[in-house]
């Protein structure tokens, strides 16, 4: 109900009283504005900031995952939250893995420079990053070994590495 008209989106289902259902997005900058602002009242410190390695070939929708990161960095700031990234990599055909996630992080860091923002989450000192869908039986092209990889170089590349990996299944 806090949703202002602009963050609000009528879809083709209908309420039991036949008015139509409407969900938001979370890419406005309002709606992510609001979560952190919750966040700040309910005592959450911060956020795992989910980006779909699938996603990222595509400019189109890079720039749309880079836009939300954007936002939310701003709103985490506002609200003194914290976030960390999530590399979900549901969906990686086998052999993109690598390629896919260090290019994205190698960008971020040298041009977003997301490792000195002082609301990036930390453990131990170091930037916390995290990775999604390693060790699923259920048929996922990309291999534990190519997982593996991805994880030794977000620790310890000389140059892009450092983080502490947080690996999600």
């Amino acid at each position: 109900a806090e949703a202002g008209p602009t963050e609000r989106y009528t879809t083709a289902f209908r309420h039991t009283d036949g008015s139509p259902a409407e969900v938001f997005t979370s890419r406005h900058p309002d709606t992510i504005d609001r979560h952190f602002r919750w966040m700040h009242d309910y005592g959450v410190d911060g956020v795992f900031l989910q980006r779909f390695t699938t996603e990222l070939a595509n400019p189109a929708h890079a720039a749309v995952r880079n836009q939300v990161l954007a936002r939310v960095r701003t709103s985490a700031a506002r609200h003194g939250r914290t976030w960390a990234l999530m590399y979900d990599l549901s969906g990686m055909k086998a052999g993109t893995i690598e390629r896919v996630v260090q290019e994205d992080w190698k960008r971020l860091v040298d041009s977003g420079r997301i490792r000195t923002d002082p609301r990036l989450q930390r453990h131990r000192g170091k930037p916390v990053v995290a990775v999604w869908g390693i060790g699923f039986n259920d048929r996922r092209a990309y291999t534990l070994a190519e997982c593996e990889r991805l994880v030794r170089w977000l620790k310890d590349d000389p140059v892009y590495g450092g983080n502490c990996v947080v690996i999600g299944v």
